[in-house]
């Protein structure tokens, strides 16, 4: 089974995935012939190293240029031939890159990586060199017509042109410059993408660092609002204590005042139930300002007989009455000694009729 390589390696033109799906179709032998400008590294180290690992004879025909990275594929081959106008361009590896001094470091790096990757490769093929003088061939960018590929240990056989196959290499030679710009378009998209990245990177930066702001803002209002709800529950809870001492003050001032209105309804009670008594009596009326009442009742008697007596022409009227309405002083003292008996059964009958 034949397997062309006539175009771009990766960016869009021919791939490892592709390469190596037909590489699986081929039964003990596969032929791949080349006539590519180049491209992807990582791709072309992938087609070279899936043909070496198959197990099956790899047969390499170089048709018109094996340039850049279609030479790494090329170098896979357990047989390579070339024409004597077949073309082969060995060089450093090479990117585009969109960045700052970092990035530019790094990718030198990277680079210096992809060098030693495919320096292996071309040495195992020209044997009769030593590696700084296969650098030396790479750092020039050395372009080599097929004979001297031969010479070099590149390839295997220079296969004899006729005058029929000549415009077919010069076809494939004109082809190139139109595979190159493809390529190169395709360099340039994925420069214009990076750039495209890094901007969308920045912008993003931008909408985080607004985020983080943001986020703080909210943050710093949410404790404040938490501070101030702090502040009023504490308020609260000083309103209602203030209000249960209130409550509590209240009810003792309440229970104070019932005790005292209490107090006074027994003295009451005390004073109405005494008045019965004339002991009793003798006591208030001493406490009302009446003096001299330390009389016995034969005198008493005697002075309520002559106290009726005296008054039997005047107009009739009871003895508590007349008491009750005289001023404090001597004269009631005296009417109170002289009346005692018919007074205190005045107001005993006054008792009873309530």
């Amino acid at each position: 089974m034949e397997i062309k390589i006539y175009d771009v390696i990766g960016f869009g033109g021919v791939n490892a995935q592709e390469v190596n799906n037909q590489i699986d179709q081929c039964e003990n032998t596969v032929h791949l012939r080349i006539n590519s400008p180049g491209g992807s590294v990582g791709e072309a180290i992938a087609i070279h190293n899936y043909a070496r690992s198959s197990g099956k004879k790899i047969i390499v025909s170089v048709d018109g240029y094996a340039a850049s990275a279609a030479s790494v594929i090329m170098a896979a081959g357990d047989e390579v031939n070339v024409f004597p106008s077949s073309i082969i361009l060995l060089h450093k590896p090479s990117s585009a890159i969109w960045g700052n001094a970092d990035d530019m470091r790094k990718e030198a790096e990277t680079l210096d990586v992809h060098e030693d990757a495919i320096l292996e490769i071309y040495s195992r093929r020209m044997t009769g060199k030593t590696t700084d003088e296969v650098k030396a061939i790479l750092r020039a960018e050395t372009w080599i017509l097929g004979s001297t590929a031969v010479e070099m240990g590149l390839a295997d056989n220079l296969i004899d042109e006729d005058e029929d196959e000549e415009p077919q290499s010069v076809a494939a030679a004109y082809s190139f410059a139109a595979i190159n710009k493809k390529m190169m378009e395709a360099i340039m998209s994925k420069t214009e993408t990076r750039k495209e990245i890094a901007a969308e990177r920045d912008t993003l930066a931008d909408q985080v660092t607004a985020l983080a702001a943001t986020v703080g803002q909210v943050k710093a209002d949410f404790e404040s609002a938490n501070q101030k709800a702090v502040e009023a529950i504490a308020a609260r809870a000083d309103i209602e204590a203030k209000y249960t001492e209130a409550i509590t003050a209240l009810d003792a001032e309440k229970s104070a005042r019932a005790a005292s209105e209490k107090e006074l309804s027994d003295r009451i009670t005390a004073i109405a139930e005494g008045l019965k008594n004339p002991a009793v009596a003798d006591a208030a009326m001493l406490a009302a300002g009446v003096q001299n009442v330390s009389i016995s009742d034969a005198e008493a008697d005697a002075a309520e007989v002559a106290a009726r007596e005296a008054s039997q022409d005047d107009e009739p009227t009871t003895i508590l009455a007349q008491f009750e309405s005289m001023p404090h002083g001597d004269a009631k003292a005296e009417f109170y000694t002289k009346n005692k008996k018919q007074i205190l059964q005045d107001m005993e009958q006054a008792n009873q009729n309530k």
